[in-house]
């Protein structure tokens, strides 16, 4: 027994590879919410595209058509204004985002895609299906958000992509201290193997089991 402990112990394992292939992300999405503050999550993801030399595809999410009560009461002609108001002020919002994005790309020097959705758009998770990395911002519990119901549960549940949740009211950091929840499970061990990108630029990692 003693031989065979021995024997075990000498085994010496290959270190994680850091090469392109595995230490780097091609392609990575971010979910822009069209009635939140984004300059703290288009921030991080362009540093994130930069670190890895990712393509950042922007997802902006229209913002929810809304009207007051007094425009509810517009007739005939009124109602092309309102509505041409609205759309106006919707294509402001995106132009104010969108410049946002760009300058954060040239800064960072990295490829840019943005994609513009309809609020109304059934299938606003899929972009991040053809996507090696999702990021998107956690709700804020203080406030309302834009972002369709349910779109973060659907990204975690029926995706299949890594997903990053950006804290509301976050800062941009680089991915440097990793915790690793790990319990030996098909969740773990893939939850491990998509982050492979940002576990071999890590500082620091550390791995929480919890004995049930």
């Amino acid at each position: 027994m003693a031989e065979q402990t021995s024997w075990s112990m000498g085994i010496e394992y290959p270190p994680l590879s850091t090469g392109k292939r595995d230490a780097d992300l091609g392609d990575i999405v971010v979910f822009v919410d069209g009635q939140s503050e984004t300059a703290g999550i288009l921030e991080f993801a362009g540093v994130l595209a930069q670190e890895h030399g990712a393509h950042l595809i922007a997802v902006y999410m229209q913002p929810e058509p809304a009207l007051t009560p007094p425009e509810t009461f517009a007739q005939g002609k009124g109602i092309r204004e309102v509505m041409d108001a609205h759309q106006a002020q919707l294509e402001q919002i995106e132009a104010d985002h969108r410049a946002l994005f760009d300058n954060i790309v040239r800064r960072h020097e990295i490829r840019p895609e943005w994609r513009s959705v309809s609020y109304f758009g059934s299938d606003v998770g899929g972009h991040a299906h053809y996507a090696d990395l999702a990021v998107v911002a956690r709700p804020d519990p203080a406030r309302l958000t834009a972002s369709p119901p349910g779109l973060i549960e659907s990204l975690v549940l029926t995706s299949g992509r890594p997903i990053i949740m950006f804290p509301a009211h976050g800062t941009v950091s680089r991915v440097r201290r990793i915790l690793v929840g790990w319990n030996a499970r098909r969740e773990a061990v893939r939850a491990v193997a998509d982050a492979r990108p940002l576990l071999a630029r890590a500082e620091a990692i550390e791995v929480l089991v919890i004995d049930h």
